[in-house]
């Protein structure tokens, strides 16, 4: 009995097929799976940004909230530690979304080289805003974030 050449031809191709579909099948999930690690990490690259352009609104809103108070307020009773959140007033009373703990430090200004006699005039103030973020894919991570700006007696 004479196998045909054709058909021995066609049972060949048939077995490169299942091996041609279960490649195909791998590189799928590994392109999905790529496909999902690159939108989560996407996702949590914009929830970062976000929350750093929130650290730099409060601590703009304290640095004009101390420019608003002047010398004499300053001076006499320096702003207090404060907590904002992420979202105010979402939920009644204390917001929601992340914690933002900030502190806000009153010194004398210090200038390198010789003290001028306007150095009495002068204060430092600076602002930290500390916060963590539990949205990582590594688990929670904390931040930190500061500005500081002179106050002079007499204003600008």
């Amino acid at each position: 009995m004479k196998l045909n050449s054709q058909s021995r031809r066609k049972g060949l191709f048939a077995a490169f097929a299942l091996v041609e579909a279960m490649v195909g099948t791998l590189l799928a999930g590994l392109l999905l799976a790529a496909a999902y690690a690159s939108m989560a990490n996407s996702f949590a690259t914009v929830q970062r940004n976000r929350e750093n352009i929130r650290a730099s609104q409060i601590m703009v809103e304290k640095l004009e909230a101390v420019r608003a108070t002047g010398w004499s307020g300053l001076v006499a009773s320096p702003p207090p530690s404060f907590v904002e959140y992420y979202t105010p007033n979402a939920s009644g009373s204390g917001g929601s979304g992340v914690a933002f703990y900030g502190d806000v430090t009153v010194a004398d200004a210090t200038v390198s080289g010789t003290a001028p006699s306007y150095l009495g005039d002068l204060k430092n103030v600076i602002i930290t805003v500390k916060w963590t973020n539990r949205v990582s894919a590594r688990g929670s991570a904390s931040y930190s974030r500061s500005m500081t700006t002179l106050v002079a007696r007499q204003g600008m």
